[in-house]
């Protein structure tokens, strides 16, 4: 990386990125580092142009702190756990909407 910014961007976005990795609750976490990366994600596209440069730099901030185990777990398995939360949660909702129109 030769932009002095671009190496800012990467530090801050890593540092911020740890501190959520700190916080851990599983679906809180996963939900700020989906937060995190739509923020930052913003930052890429507005003010730095959609900047190739920019984006790796990103790539590689979020590569950085979800390597990290948080709680015990690895991130990826976090991740997994909130998908499945919430595809069971969506899937009991849809269960319940299709009974209760079949009922009527």
């Amino acid at each position: 990386m030769c932009h002095p910014c671009i190496a800012v961007h990467k530090l801050s976005t890593t540092q911020v990125g740890i501190v959520v990795a700190g916080s851990a609750w599983e679906q809180h976490f996963v939900r700020e580092v989906i937060e995190l990366h739509d923020k930052y994600m913003l930052y890429v596209s507005d003010c730095f142009a959609n900047s190739s440069l920019f984006h790796k730099a990103l790539k590689e901030a979020f590569e950085f702190f979800c390597n990290k185990n948080v709680a015990g777990s690895s991130t990826a398995e976090l991740m997994a756990n909130f998908c499945d939360n919430l595809l069971r949660k969506v899937g009991a909702a849809l269960m319940t909407l299709v009974d209760h129109t079949l009922c009527e």
